[in-house]
């Protein structure tokens, strides 16, 4: 049997993952979508399975792995969903161990012999796959040595072997994303990561990449550097075929920095408007380009009243640990320039912040605390995430964390492991206590809790109460100076878990259990 079909998938960002209450966002996942748009351009025959909105993706996995003519599964992989990429892994060889494995993504990337060490993978794609992927699976239907796919490493008599690297994609030669290779309607109201409201949103990707190096960013690693834009006139074709088919109600630019080309967005724009097509949008980007003297105000007059909201990136509010640690490049000026331009306009903004950085001292955390409030009374409805620091691989910043007493893990199992042990509500991948330079982490577990509460500007009436709560608490511990005994986020764990018990207890209902997403 000829081999023409590719099964591409998604795995879940953590194994929990559909027992949270709380996933209201579900960004679409651009990474397959360009890979499986670029092999129904070539003829072959693709499934895209996105774990994190197909709750039946188990079945759907077995169901093509079953197929003879599928030539292999490929999983697109960040270091977070490896615990979920090796269970889907180890099914698949279960059902068919023939079967090829391939991983893609960040993680194989960086760390492609650790990936091969495990059993379950066959195959690793190093960098960007979207011409590897199609000479990969030509190699596989017609029997030719891999040996002669560029940008992979495959296991070869006891050994692995890498092939040379490929060089970046050029973008211009891409073709349109196929959104219909996904069901839109899983995404097309749950694709604005602020939002709960029943908008329709489709995603664009405009680029890659990111002409800054913060480092803590992967970015700034030497293989995800290589900073592109999809050129305007590709990128109007793209937002215009979206807007006739889908009709959204926000187009959200799913890249890391949406501004960074001043004439592009110039061009973009004003053809967009040309054409008669309004249309409402979401984009992240840096402070320093929320400035008249980068982008003039007539465009913000023009084109901001149509903006649902930006995001940018102030990560601390101490100016040393920005520029000195993070290599942000962003002064005080440039973050409270944009926080008072989208107060001027009306345009939402949301800031995001980092607590528990490598060399930040207790005061310097304190400082990004005031820093908030400073630019709250700026713009009162500026809305403000935090995070704790995280080592992600390929930054530079997990070097020094490496050298500050991290040991990050050497092989996918010992992952699986660490990953697996991060499943409280304010932990993504790596519990606050394996960290060793976090001086006191109770103190930023609190942070992670209320300040996301105390400066939200939406939400219902838990939101409401939580707010009120969160504000009245940092209000009077700062007052007093009292950092510790942090019995109001003992409160939030217990209301919490009730809250999921509760929701768990409402799913297993007969009534309901046919009709509950999860959502």
């Amino acid at each position: 049997m000829v081999k023409r079909r590719v099964l591409l998938v998604y795995p879940l960002t953590r194994r929990d993952y559909w027992d949270s209450p709380e996933r209201y966002y579900f960004p679409m996942p651009l990474g397959i979508l360009h890979l499986g748009s670029v092999l129904e351009a070539e003829g072959y025959e693709v499934r895209l399975v996105d774990c994190t909105v197909q709750r039946n993706f188990e079945e759907i996995i077995r169901k093509e792995v079953e197929d003879e003519g599928l030539s292999f599964v490929g999983l697109s992989v960040m270091t977070v969903q490896i615990p979920s990429a090796l269970d889907i892994s180890r099914m698949v060889k279960g059902i068919r161990s023939d079967l090829p494995v391939v991983w893609g993504g960040i993680h194989p990337t960086l760390f492609p012999e650790q990936t091969l060490q495990a059993p379950e993978v066959d195959i690793v794609c190093v960098g960007e796959g979207e011409r590897t992927v199609v000479e990969l699976v030509e190699a596989l239907r017609s029997g030719k040595e891999l040996d002669q796919v560029r940008g992979i490493g495959f296991k070869k008599d006891g050994g692995f072997f890498f092939t040379p690297k490929r060089e970046p994609t050029d973008l211009k030669t891409l073709p349109l994303l196929r959104y219909d290779l996904l069901d839109v309607n899983e995404y097309i109201f749950h694709s604005l990561p602020f939002s709960r409201q029943k908008v329709k949103v489709i995603s664009i990707h405009s680029g890659r990449g990111c002409p800054y190096r913060c480092s803590f960013c992967i970015n700034s690693h030497p293989l995800f550097r290589h900073y592109r834009q999809i050129p305007g006139e590709r990128l109007l074709a793209q937002i215009e075929g979206v807007m006739r088919r889908y009709e959204p109600d926000v187009i959200y630019f799913q890249d890391d920095n949406f501004l960074a080309d001043r004439k592009r967005t110039l061009f973009l724009f004003d053809a967009l408007k040309a054409k008669g097509m309004e249309f409402k949008w979401y984009a992240v980007t840096r402070a320093n380009y929320l400035s008249d003297n980068y982008l003039p105000i007539a465009f913000w007059e023009k084109y901001g009243p149509n903006c649902v909201g930006l995001g940018i990136g102030v990560e601390s509010g101490s100016e040393r640990v920005r520029n000195e640690v993070l290599r942000k490049e962003l002064s005080n000026e440039d973050i409270e320039e944009a926080v008072a331009l989208c107060a001027r306009l009306n345009i939402p903004i949301g800031a995001s912040f980092m607590v528990g950085i490598p060399h930040e001292t207790i005061a310097e955390r304190l400082e990004t605390l005031r820093y908030i409030d400073k630019l709250r009374k700026i713009n009162p409805t500026l809305s403000c995430n935090i995070h704790y620091f995280q080592p992600y691989p390929g930054c530079p910043l997990f070097e020094e964390a490496k050298r500050l007493g991290f040991k990050p893990p050497v092989s996918l199992k010992q992952w699986e492991q660490m990953l697996d042990r991060a499943r409280s509500w304010y932990e993504w991948y790596i519990p606050i206590e394996e960290l060793p330079w976090i001086e006191r982490p109770a103190m930023v577990k609190y942070f992670l809790w209320s300040i996301p509460f105390a400066t939200s500007v939406k939400g219902g009436i838990i939101s409401y109460v939580m707010r009120k709560i969160a504000s009245a608490s940092l209000f009077i511990r700062r007052k007093i100076g009292l950092w510790r005994f942090f019995v109001e986020l003992l409160f939030w764990q217990v209301l919490r878990r009730t809250w999921r018990f509760v929701r768990h207890l409402r799913r297993l209902s007969p009534k309901r259990s046919g009709e509950m997403r999860g959502i």
